[in-house]
């Protein structure tokens, strides 16, 4: 296959995005019913979107409020590891129980989690309603994704995912520009319970307007065809490596038996997750018809790379702003809204391209490229640069962000034998999902072996503040109060900076991995 051939069948998906076999698909739905799909759908991907980003905008704030800056990236990776795992396995779910009954499941596990979240006194009680809650953004997400591909004419079909997709990119700039407002001007809490009226108003909706057409299949067959044991596996495997990789270095040494064991638990669940991929699931997560070309199998492994870069610079850089520069999160969150809107723009734009080339090779070759430049800008990034540089920076990964959502989903798609867009989005946001969790994990790691280092030098020149600088690890409000000197909050922040700085060394050698896997991205298949 030819990257001509692969284009031609790139422009069939672009106008194929559903499974033809579905008769009651192929007919025009009626106004009112097709309006209230798209609303009710795009309600709850614009939470989804939404939940990421406001929850990231907060984090100086929470981790201040509990004292736990040093793991309050968890607050993230609790809701991206539940959000990713689950994705594969909704619409199977849905369809043995039946997708509004599943729905109204999802609905009130995003409900309670949020709920738990706002109410919290505690960091156990918010990382639970964030797993929680991760879980039912996840359902409702992925059956929304189904009902809008499931329902109308081709046109109707292909214009509701176009919009889910750019609803989801405003979705994560309404969430920085809200929960750096709700955090600064009324409370961090506000930001989980936000969520509530919406998702409500979107159930309501989709009792009306949901009507996915019944599987032939039985359901004891839809049951025994979920992967139940891959996706608690591959969950196992990146949370003990989350574990390892926040405990290493920071509550326990690299070579204490916790560290290592948990190492060693996450490598043979991993081993034994693809075990029963290969062997044993009858409908793995990852089917292998995603796995036919050379084409899609390079797009596919590039997917936790375009997912790290995508995610972990603004969770870093939001707390790079606190730390290094002691800026609000209000302000903080009005500069990071270049990433989302450039990434928003883009995508747009992005979209008129494809509608008239009929082409979207040339975007992916170049959509790591821009995430790489504009995450290797961060590493110029210290105590004494301008607050608006990174906003720059920050710009250029927005565009290569735009550039890696429509063209690499519509890659796979045709290079692929997926049967339809929803199974291909559902991998892609299970890879990207998967591999942001990791990586934020691995570069708070990286982030706090390099600050014990730093801030062990620090003590050593100011002895009697040893106190305060240590407990600034966990709460940077410590370096603010007046009996703190400006030498020693000076040397704080530049061993903050000079740890920043590591994770954005790190965050750009991954984007640059991904790189060389686009020569294989419209070669000729063997």
């Amino acid at each position: 296959m030819t990257s001509d051939d692969i284009e031609l069948q790139t422009h069939t998906s672009m106008r194929n995005v559903s499974d033809e076999s579905v008769e009651s698909a192929k007919h025009r739905a009626p106004l009112l019913h097709y309006l209230s799909l798209i609303l009710a759908a795009a309600i709850f991907v614009f939470i989804a979107g939404y939940d990421f980003t406001a929850s990231a905008a907060a984090l100086p704030i929470i981790g201040i409020r509990f004292s736990k800056l040093s793991t309050v990236n968890w607050v993230v990776v609790a809701y991206m590891i539940p959000f990713a795992s689950l994705m594969p396995s909704v619409n199977k779910l849905a369809a043995v129980c039946g997708y509004r009954v599943a729905l109204a499941v999802f609905v009130l596990l995003h409900i309670a989690g949020s709920v738990m979240s706002g109410a919290t006194q505690g960091m156990p009680l918010l990382l639970a309603g964030r797993v929680i809650a991760g879980l039912g953004a996840s359902g409702s997400t992925i059956i929304s994704l189904t009902a809008v591909e499931e329902t109308g004419s081709k046109g109707q079909r292909m214009f509701g995912l176009r919009i889910l997709l750019v609803t989801w990119l405003v979705g994560s700039v309404i969430g920085l520009a809200a929960g750096g407002c709700l955090a600064k001007w009324s409370s961090w809490r506000w930001i989980f319970y936000f969520d509530i009226p919406f998702v409500v108003v979107a159930l309501a909706l989709s009792i009306f307007a949901i009507r996915i057409p019944k599987h032939e299949d039985s359901k004891l067959q839809m049951l025994k065809s979920i992967d139940a044991l891959g996706t608690m596996f591959v969950a196992g495997s990146v949370v003990t490596l989350a574990l390892a990789l926040n405990y290493g270095g920071n509550l326990f040494k690299w070579s204490s038996g916790v560290v290592i064991t948990l190492l060693i638990l996450s490598v043979f669940l991993f081993i034994v997750f693809v075990f029963i991929e290969v062997k044993l699931a009858s409908e793995p997560i990852m089917p292998s018809s995603m796995f036919k070309t050379r084409t899609s199998t390079a797009l596919l492994a590039i997917q936790p790379f375009v997912g790290i870069v995508t995610f972990a610079p603004i969770v870093y850089l939001i707390m790079w702003y606190d730390a290094v520069k002691s800026q609000s999160s209000e302000a903080t969150c009005v500069r990071i809204l270049a990433v989302t809107l450039f990434a928003l723009v883009v995508a747009l734009v992005v979209e008129i391209v494809i509608s008239i080339f009929k082409r979207c090779q040339p975007l992916v070759h170049i959509s790591v490229p821009f995430m790489t430049l504009g995450c290797g800008l961060l590493i110029i990034l210290n105590e004494n640069t301008n607050r608006n540089v990174p906003v720059a920076f920050m710009a250029l990964l927005g565009v290569g962000i735009g550039l890696s959502f429509q063209p690499h989903f519509i890659m796979i798609h045709g290079a692929s034998v997926a049967k339809t867009m929803t199974s291909v989005v559902a991998a892609v946001l299970f890879l990207r999902i998967l591999g942001a969790a990791v990586g934020i994990a691995l570069f708070n790691a990286v982030l706090q072996n390099n600050l014990v280092t730093k801030l062990a030098a620090v003590v050593l020149q100011h002895p009697l503040y040893a106190v305060y600088i240590l407990n600034s690890v966990d709460n940077s409000d410590v370096m603010r109060l007046p009996r703190v000197p400006q030498s020693v909050r000076s040397a704080v922040v530049d061993a903050n900076a000079q740890g920043f700085r590591s994770i954005f060394i790190a965050c750009t050698a991954f984007a640059a991995v991904a790189i060389p896997l686009l020569v294989f991205v419209g070669r000729r298949q063997r």
